[in-house]
């Protein structure tokens, strides 16, 4: 078969895409001339047309350049946001890491400290006699039950104990919980027994659980809630699913207290994407999705 322009077009894409071509040709009809366009040349000039062939080569070129700026910036852009998703992964860690620490040091030293005198203002309790002193006592005890009741509460907080369990027990749990204290029907579901996932990312899993069912309690009105956990290819999926009074997508801006852009930016930051669908009247869905695991260079996005 004959080389002609659209073979000659072919070769010199393939050597650099970027490069400037222009088609010269003796004729061209109409139709020809769009297909070559269509197939990467910058432009095409008749012979019998020479006089606009320096003009074509100056914007042959210039598009050339712009073309290899754009995609350097691209290429840039890229890097900037796989670097950026690392840092966030990173600190997303470095910050779980951080809780489960405090909580820990909550448990051992204030923790430890509050039963000890527990303990103590039994034993001194039991050793007066002045009945005088007994409301006072009493009065110190309700407040050292307060301090550990705090306690308790930041420790969970900070990180949840129950996630020592595995991550279905854990949200099990809290379905559980949110049932007893709502009164709204929920049904959790996972599609295996334990799922094998990085602390930090059980935890982000969880922490968004608990933000959907605090969404749930305050704003839906619902009667039933759906939860689901899922492993499909290489992501774990959150799914909440309410039967309440949904909202108009658009609201989501003003509605105080919701959370959805923060729940976007850490699924992002671990590589993931989020979601929250709603429409008047047909409940609301949210759903979340990570890699179970630390993997160098993800990147994650909105769907």
């Amino acid at each position: 078969p004959r080389f002609d322009s659209f073979a000659s077009l072919k070769v010199a894409k393939s050597i650099d895409a970027d490069m400037p071509v222009i088609v010269l040709s003796g004729e061209m009809s109409e139709d020809l001339a769009v297909a070559t366009l269509h197939a990467g040349a910058d432009d095409f000039v008749l012979k019998t047309r020479m006089f606009r062939i320096a003009a074509a080569l100056q914007q042959s070129l210039h598009a050339a350049a712009m073309r290899r700026e754009a995609r350097t910036a691209v290429a840039a852009l890229a890097q900037s946001e796989s670097k950026l998703h690392a840092l966030t992964q990173h600190l997303e860690h470095a910050k779980e890491e951080e809780r489960r620490a405090i909580a820990q040091e909550i448990h051992d030293d204030i923790g430890g400290a509050l039963t000890a005198l527990k303990f103590e203002l039994v034993r001194l309790t039991r050793s007066v006699r002045d009945e005088q002193a007994r409301p006072h006592l009493d009065a110190i005890s309700q407040l050292l039950e307060s301090a550990v009741v705090a306690s308790h509460r930041i420790q969970h907080a900070l990180r949840p104990a129950v996630l020592d369990a595995g991550l279905v027990a854990a949200l099990e749990w809290l379905a559980r919980g949110f049932g007893e204290r709502s009164g709204i029907k929920i049904d959790f579901q996972a599609n295996r027994d334990e799922f094998e996932i990085a602390p930090d990312r059980a935890a982000a899993l969880y922490r968004v659980a608990q933000e959907a069912l605090t969404n749930v309690r305050k704003h839906a009105s619902a009667s039933h809630v759906q939860m689901q956990l899922f492993a499909l290819a290489e992501e774990i999926t959150l799914e909440v699913q309410d039967d309440g009074q949904g909202f108009e997508p658009g609201s989501l801006e003003v509605t105080p207290g919701f959370g959805v852009n923060g729940m976007i930016e850490r699924a992002r930051g671990l590589g993931g994407w989020a979601e929250v669908s709603s429409s008047p009247g047909s409940g609301t869905t949210v759903m979340f999705s990570i890699p179970p695991l630390l993997i160098g260079g993800a990147s994650g996005g909105t769907r």
